[in-house]
């Protein structure tokens, strides 16, 4: 919500231009926020139960990041008539074609590392090298600028991040010494190649979906009498 209540806005105008994924992620918040204006007190937040798969030698299609867009197919000018609609819409196979495209954004790298495991990352750098998208940098952390809203951040959330942070302790950041691994999520593609690069599994593809009901659970339609 703006300033103005009951005024709301996402996306674009909101933010400036950005990923077509975050203009979704903020129409689906918005909703859900208008949705909790408009009932007030009787709102009630739906539950979400997150499923998280663990991918084993992750791979996309080949060359889907060299497919061009596939243009929407339109009738010719001379049937087009008034403010009827002139976009006549993908053939199954076209429609297959451009949804070939897709990057698959629900599909994350995973940088966690643990001892007990043998998979604490050894800074080899092989995965900043296999990088096609150059979306990876391995930054030394006396480099590191972090903010105080961001320690206190890392500091809350430490025992979820052990694995993360490894033997590093975020109260400490920035450090002196050591390194860290830097992603930017704007141009990955998604690809594996980090994963696979990895020599002790370090990183891993993981999805992650989020449902509205326990994704375990089937419900039985029951017929009434």
């Amino acid at each position: 919500m703006t300033t103005a209540p009951g005024i709301f806005t996402a996306g674009d105008i909101a933010f400036g231009p950005r990923l077509i994924i975050s203009a979704v992620a903020d129409g689906k918040k918005a909703a859900e926020q208008i949705d909790r204006y408009l009932q007030g007190g009787q709102w009630i937040p739906k539950p979400k139960y997150v499923q998280i798969t663990v991918l084993d030698h992750h791979q996309m299609v080949d060359n889907y990041d060299e497919y061009s867009r596939l243009p929407v197919p339109t009738i010719p000018l001379d049937r087009r008539t008034g403010i009827t609609e002139v976009e006549s819409g993908y053939t199954e196979e076209q429609a297959k074609q451009e949804a070939s495209r897709c990057l698959q954004c629900w599909i994350n790298t995973i940088f966690e590392g643990n001892e007990d495991k043998g998979t604490e990352c050894i800074l080899c750098g092989g995965c900043v090298d296999v990088c096609p998208e150059n979306c990876l940098t391995l930054v030394p952390l006396s480099q590191l600028e972090v903010s105080g809203e961001t320690q206190a951040r890392l500091v809350a959330e430490a025992p979820s991040l052990e694995g993360t942070l490894q033997h590093l302790d975020a109260a400490d950041l920035p450090a002196s010494e050591g390194s860290m691994m830097v992603k930017d999520e704007t141009i990955c593609i998604r690809c594996g190649l980090c994963a696979e690069r990895c020599p002790v599994q370090t990183i891993t593809m993981e999805a992650f979906e989020v449902f509205e009901h326990d994704p375990d659970v089937i419900e039985l339609e029951v017929s009434q009498p």
